[in-house]
């Protein structure tokens, strides 16, 4: 994401030119699309003049401003995300879960020590169905979605 010096705009991914002012990120850009210095007047590969107008250098308190925007959208994002697990958690009936919780667990630990116990090309081979597996049910997923 960039964030514009001159109108403050920020855009997705990482354009050439700000899509709200048109100017560009800390450099200038001849037509073809060379790139050159904030100070240069023509371009270096080409010599063309037409160059870009790059938007005003960052400065301490923009960059400031910047991060304290990004630390609240962070800490939000967080607590909100806190708040959703918490609520879950506490909604769960875990009387009746946590037996069955702990009894999954106790299974797929044994399965994973039982697999330690056989001989190396029958886990190879377990390994390799496994895998197989679960690019089936990938497949049959994206399948089940509309994709192709």
């Amino acid at each position: 994401m960039r964030r514009c010096t001159s109108c403050f705009h920020y855009s997705r991914g990482h354009p050439a030119y700000c899509p709200r002012c048109g100017r560009t990120y800390s450099v200038r850009l001849c037509p073809r699309g060379h790139i050159n210095g904030r100070s240069a007047q023509y371009c270096t590969d080409c010599g063309s003049d037409d160059l870009s107008t790059p938007a005003a250098p960052e400065t301490w308190l923009s960059r400031v401003s910047h991060w304290i925007l990004m630390g609240f959208v962070i800490v939000t994002v967080v607590i909100t995300l806190f708040a959703f697990i918490a609520s879950v958690f506490v909604s769960i009936d875990w009387s009746q879960v946590a037996p069955r919780l702990v009894a999954m667990v106790l299974m797929i630990g044994l399965l994973q020590w039982l697999m330690t116990l056989l001989p190396g090309p029958v886990q190879k081979i377990g390994k390799a169905a496994a895998k197989t597996g679960m690019k089936f049910f990938r497949n049959q997923a994206g399948r089940g979605r509309g994709h192709r």
